[in-house]
């Protein structure tokens, strides 16, 4: 089992870390859906980059984009999409071997695989 702390600070909902101090809340940090959407983006980059290297890819994860929608029709603004971008530097003309490993992110995402099923996930690779 793995443990996190929050406490109520003046300002809302913090997380300590020694190298790090977050506030969760929207327009003070980032607000916990946004949270979300980080760590969707930044487990998908980390499981592409282990396919990657896996698959012996020479690449370099450069960036990720990522937009998101919540349904506006209900109180709660849950999460509905999430599209996100990865730019990758791959060197050769493997993009199909790239493009096939992104095709797996979502297998090995554990953040993905704990949402719910009516969450729509896109992911593209763009090559720079």
């Amino acid at each position: 089992m793995y443990n996190l702390s929050m406490v109520m600070g003046e300002q809302g909902y913090e997380m300590s870390h020694e190298n790090a101090h977050w506030i969760l809340k929207k327009g003070l940090g980032y607000s916990p859906v946004q949270m979300l959407v980080a760590s969707i983006g930044a487990c998908g980059g980390y499981v592409l980059d282990s396919i990657l290297d896996k698959m012996q890819l020479n690449h370099v994860m450069k960036e990720i984009d990522m937009s998101f929608e919540v349904n506006q029709d209900s109180k709660a603004k849950e999460l509905t999409s999430v599209s996100m971008v990865f730019y990758v530097q791959l060197e050769g003309q493997d993009y199909e071997k790239a493009q096939h490993a992104l095709t797996l992110v979502h297998k090995y995402c554990p953040v993905m695989l704990s949402l719910n099923e009516d969450i729509k996930i896109e992911k593209s690779i763009r090559f720079i």
